[in-house]
């Protein structure tokens, strides 16, 4: 009989310790984070905001035509063409020394004929957005998209800026602009809204 309830305290000795371990480990998850991690994460620029940011620094160090930044997760994608290899890796560094992006995914393309200040066939500001306007106004898919063009002679720039419906489209009409004025930057500024998206202007 002393040897039966010896066993059963036992039991229940292991049982406790075992609840109390169970109960420990529990409680050591359910603790709050710290208010550093917390104003950590706060602080914690967007992918948007990261993607803004390594367009920025992109489009004031290089020459990069039709350029387009994404970021997601802390990947940052960059699309368009530079003017030369060593453009192309510099590029890369840049976007990787951005605050936040973990990683690059550099899909630029390389084309020569880009430079920072070429010869442009157009002589002037109205002619040039005429011609760029006319190519997407003429294009099946973006000649009824809300597309504007506004042209830098001086920098041999075009910017691109409305909405479109999807990237595709938006790489398209970067694509057909740099075609219509050779040897002109492209700046693509155009906003991918899904068709019937209802939105308020900027």
């Amino acid at each position: 009989m002393v040897r039966y309830e010896a066993r059963r305290v036992s039991a229940a000795w292991h049982a406790l310790i075992a609840a109390l371990a169970a109960a420990a480990t529990a409680l050591a998850w359910a603790q709050p984070r710290s208010a550093s991690d917390a104003v950590d994460e706060a602080l914690a620029p967007t992918d948007g905001q990261l993607a803004l940011a390594v367009e920025g620094r992109l489009e004031s160090e290089l020459a990069i035509s039709n350029l387009d930044v994404s970021v997601r997760d802390g990947i940052a994608t960059i699309v368009g063409a530079a003017t030369s290899a060593e453009e192309r890796l510099r590029a890369a560094r840049i976007a990787r020394g951005v605050a936040g992006v973990r990683r690059v995914d550099n899909q630029l393309d390389v084309d020569q004929t880009v430079a920072d200040d070429p010869p442009s066939a157009f002589s002037d500001v109205a002619s040039l957005e005429a011609a760029v306007a006319a190519r997407l106004r003429g294009d099946p898919v973006l000649g009824d998209r809300e597309i504007r063009v506004n042209a830098d002679r001086r920098r041999n720039v075009v910017t691109l800026t409305g909405r479109v419906s999807s990237p595709m489209e938006k790489s398209r009409a970067g694509r057909l602009a740099a075609e219509a004025a050779a040897a002109i930057r492209v700046r693509n500024r155009l906003q991918v809204r899904p068709a019937g998206e209802s939105v308020s202007e900027p």
